[in-house]
């Protein structure tokens, strides 16, 4: 399912076990109109806060939540620079069982420690293409998808809010094993 556009909503009360979020739309002509959306407080990895951005799907029948699976996918292009440059792209995969719950710690620290292994597997493959092909090679792109929530856009997105780290926002070539950077 692609949902990469969406409505941005934010929590405007906690009522019981009700989370009530508010969804701003303004029309062509300027006109601003208000939905509230009510959400069960069992779908929220914790307590939001008021004010909290949460997406909303364009039909506003629910809250988008995109940590959702139990296998985290990342395919990267590596560009393999000297004589013909080439592009070559590989898929790593990892078990991660997410939660499905909106904004839930546990989550994300499991997306971090994912996101490291796949980090160290990338580092591996860009060793061995540099030692079998005799060129340069760099890391271009990577994207991220689960088995059970396959927009790539927005997953990759959310992975990489995740995983940022301050300082961190060296070139994918400058990282070391231990040290994910934030572009990836």
């Amino acid at each position: 399912m692609q949902i990469t556009k969406y409505l941005q909503g934010y929590v405007d009360r906690v009522v019981g076990k009700v989370v009530v979020v508010l969804i701003h739309e303004e029309d062509e002509m300027g006109e601003e109109s208000f939905t509230e959306l009510k959400v069960p407080l069992s779908r929220f990895g914790g307590e939001p806060a008021e004010g909290d951005l949460v997406p909303v799907y364009n039909d506003k029948s629910d809250i988008v939540v995109v940590n959702n699976g139990d296998i985290i996918y990342c395919e990267v292009e590596f560009l393999l620079i000297g004589g013909d440059d080439e592009l070559k792209k590989a898929l790593f995969e990892e078990k991660c069982k997410l939660s499905g719950l909106y904004n839930n710690p546990t989550d994300f620290a499991k997306i971090k420690k994912t996101r490291k292994k796949i980090w160290r597997l990338c580092l591996k493959e860009k060793e061995f293409l540099e030692k079998d092909t005799n060129k340069d090679v760099f890391i271009k792109k990577s994207t991220y998808w689960t088995n059970k929530f396959a927009d790539k856009e927005q997953f990759t997105s959310f992975i990489k809010y995740v995983g940022y780290e301050p300082n961190q926002n060296m070139h994918v070539s400058e990282a070391g094993k231990d040290t994910v950077p934030n572009s990836f």
